[in-house]
């Protein structure tokens, strides 16, 4: 018989096998990602009433429906998200994206690009006046906040399309029983702000 050019790890620490062998640990995760579903789900529609008044200010920015997604691998962990509103087009972008990150923490970011970044760029100093990270950024799928492509900011003077404007607030996941009413406070932060401009 030919052996392959390249063995299989044919041995796994202590630590691996009792994972291997449990299926506790899996079960649990599937648990917790489901809680995030449910506060992500109840928090779609607190956003949509608080950001009633918008819809009507920015209808195009507000035409679609919230969306829950999640992954397994951002940094090699799992993640859930939800963006409300999600607007993606010609003249930038528009989202306002909600993240919990496994082992880091529960996220929130106001994220605008193009046309958009023009629209409201007086709601930069508030925001930060209220405790907001506030930078620029050409990757806009960094989560860590700060990060080393991370810019500093209080105007929008670049409103091409590979420069995103970020305005971010996060808590750690140890704060778990905390994370509803954060999300929920942040985001009717954002909306007041988002109404001035």
């Amino acid at each position: 018989m030919d052996l392959p050019v390249r063995s299989p790890k044919l041995a796994l620490s202590a630590a691996e096998w009792q994972l291997a062998s449990q299926d506790a640990f899996i079960l649990t995760k599937h648990r917790i990602i489901a809680e995030v579903y449910e506060i992500f789900g109840c928090l779609a529609d607190v956003y949509r009433q608080q950001a009633a008044s918008l819809t009507v200010q920015h209808p195009q920015v507000f035409l679609g429906q919230p969306k829950i997604s999640k992954g397994e691998q951002y940094e090699q962990m799992p993640w859930v998200m939800l963006d409300y509103p999600r607007c993606f087009d010609k003249q930038g972008n528009f989202a306002i994206r909600s993240f919990f990150w496994w082992g880091h923490h529960f996220s929130i970011r106001l994220q605008l690009s193009g046309e958009y970044a023009s629209r409201f760029e007086n709601i930069w100093p508030q925001l930060q006046q209220q405790g907001w990270l506030c930078g620029s950024t050409s990757n806009p799928w960094n989560y860590e906040l700060p990060n080393a492509e991370w810019n500093e900011h209080t105007d929008c003077t670049d409103t091409t399309a590979n420069i995103f404007y970020i305005a971010a607030k996060k808590i750690p996941v140890s704060q778990w029983a905390q994370a509803f009413q954060f999300y929920a406070e942040a985001y009717q932060q954002l909306v007041a702000a988002l109404q001035k401009c």
